[in-house]
Formats: C-alpha cells, sequence, structure tokens
C-alpha cells in the first residue's frame, strides 16, 4: 500500500545517515526500517515487503548496484533510490547514471531531509498513479 502505510527501507552502511534518512521519512510513513548493508537488506526483502528502498551505493559486503539488480529481479514492483557521495574507486556520477539505467531513481550525497522527503513522496506517488 502506498501512502501512510508505506514500507521504507533504508539501506546505508553510514549508521549516521540511517538515523537522519529515518528521522525525515517518518513524515512519510511510521514504517520504517534500517539495514547496515546490501546482504542484510537482501535478508529483510526476502521476509517481508517493502513498497520503497532508498540504498547507498558504497557499501561493503555488498554494494546499492548488486542489491538495485536482486530487487529488479526477485521484487520488480518496489521502487528504488539510489543515493552515493562518491567513492576513490569511482566517480559518484558514474554510480548514479549505472544505477539509473538500472531502473533506480538517483540522489547525490549530500542531500538535505526536506529533498530526501520530496524524493520518497514523488517516487512513491509516481509508483501509484494509475496507468
Amino acid at each position: 500500500m502506498i501512502g501512510p502505510q508505506a514500507r521504507i527501507l533504508v539501506v546505508d552502511d553510514d549508521p549516521v545517515f540511517r538515523a537522519i534518512a529515518a528521522e525525515a521519512l517518518s513524515a512519510v510513513t511510521p514504517h520504517l526500517f534500517e539495514a547496515e548493508d546490501g546482504q542484510a537488506a537482501l535478508r529483510m526483502l526476502s521476509e517481508g515487503r517493502f513498497d520503497l528502498v532508498l540504498t547507498d551505493i558504497n557499501m561493503p559486503r555488498r554494494d546499492g548496484l548488486e542489491l538495485i539488480g536482486d530487487i529488479r529481479r526477485q521484487w520488480p514492483d518496489t521502487v528504488v533510490i539510489a543515493i552515493t557521495g562518491g567513492s576513490p574507486a569511482a566517480a559518484p556520477d558514474l554510480l548514479l547514471k549505472t544505477a539509473g539505467l538500472m531502473g533506480a531513481r538517483v540522489l547525490a550525497k549530500p542531500v538535505r531531509p526536506a529533498a530526501l522527503v520530496e524524493s520518497v513522496r514523488g517516487a512513491l506517488g509516481a509508483f501509484s498513479e494509475p496507468g
């Protein structure tokens, strides 16, 4: 269900970002969950439905691009927003472009909490529109 009953999973290896995102997104729904990396997120996704996954791209154990691929294959109706602030190994723009080509919406860090909320509301609204 979209709207105030939406289930959102925030995936990021930075606990401070997860806390800030969860606090901001509590304006969208009380059904917020957190995972510290893509591997933990996969476990959670296999145990229950999520309407939206907000995932960092640069994470240990299973990165965001791998997670997006898994979500597209196993839960194609789940909306994905990918976010990154960069990496020494790859340019943030290239990572975000790749995530976009995989079907994710994208945001660049740093992102203001209000902009995050607006993006999530827009993604969920677009998902729930008929046609």
